[in-house]
């Protein structure tokens, strides 16, 4: 293995040194750290809480760890409006990826870091579950976030794409409405919460 791989390698085991060498991170709060810690552990992660507390950050610090320390990778984040996709989520993810103490590589527009053909992480939004069908690579993350807001039909969709065992499932939120399907994902126990 070449020094790079095993750099990579390094950084890929260990999210908090990437965010920490890469990303330039140097404090994440306790709740972030959960949320960290069970997206490396568990398929399926969700995250409930209130505003202001750093969900949007931590997403952002994953999706690029996720997406830089695997070679292939695919991250796919939504939210309920294309105004969130752009402003919340992608705007969060364009400072760390400006800021990152070395340049990451690939290209970054407003909502997709292109790192090549099959290399890539992109931000949605659709009312049509079948945009989120045949995204398939070695790796695949999804994020939903403002997850409340998402519509039943794109989760059914998105566990369709997060399917080998290393593949993640991300959603963030705030669980204010009692019939969302956040809400019930929040109490089913499939998740890790």
């Amino acid at each position: 293995m070449s020094d790079a791989e095993l750099a990579v390698a390094r950084l890929r085991a260990d999210p908090f040194l990437f965010f920490r060498e890469v990303l330039g991170i140097g404090v994440v709060t306790p709740d972030q750290t959960r949320v960290v810690e069970s997206v490396v552990a568990n398929r399926r992660t969700a995250a409930p809480s209130g505003h202001g507390v750093g969900k949007t950050m931590i997403a952002a610090a994953i999706l690029l760890w996720f997406l830089f320390t695997r070679f292939g990778a695919k991250v796919i984040t939504t939210a309920p409006t294309w105004f969130q996709v752009e402003t919340l989520l992608w705007r969060e993810v364009a400072r760390l990826y400006a800021g990152a103490l070395a340049p990451l590589g690939g290209k970054l527009t407003t909502t997709q870091i292109d790192l090549g053909a099959e290399w890539f992480a992109v931000g949605l939004s659709t009312d049509e579950p079948t945009r989120f069908q045949g995204i398939h690579a070695p790796s695949v993350l999804v994020i939903f976030d403002e997850a409340t807001g998402v519509e039943p039909g794109i989760w059914d969709s998105s566990e369709g794409v997060a399917v080998s065992p290393d593949d993640r499932f991300l959603a963030l939120g705030n669980p204010t409405d009692p019939t969302s399907r956040f809400r019930e994902v929040c109490e089913s126990g499939a998740w890790n919460v």
